[in-house]
């Protein structure tokens, strides 16, 4: 197990904790933490290094399908507005006649 993972798998833990740790920080302005807001903050440890690969690799191939589907629906809206400024033309210059 290298710093890298560990370093992958906290992030993804930080990130997902993201409003509750917001939550104990002191904000005005600017959220701040101090140290013993930080002591409060439950962490995650793993009980060994394959629970943090398992983890990492199953958040990745997830985010990896989700990002896939985005693609995929982006494209497909490309085509449904090509598809309706065609089908615009196609009336105004009437070759298509709307009843």
């Amino acid at each position: 197990m290298d710093s890298l993972e560990k370093a992958k798998f906290y992030s993804y833990f930080f990130h997902v904790n993201q409003r509750n740790i917001l939550g104990l920080a002191n904000a005005a302005t600017l959220a701040i933490l101090n140290q013993s807001q930080i002591k409060d903050i439950p962490l995650i440890v793993p009980a060994n290094n394959n629970e943090i690969r398992e983890a990492l690799d199953f958040i990745e191939t997830t985010t990896g399908k989700i990002g896939a589907t985005i693609v995929k629906i982006e494209r497909e809206i490309g085509f449904m507005r090509e598809y309706r400024m065609s089908l615009i033309s196609e009336v105004v210059t009437g070759k298509i006649k709307v009843v």
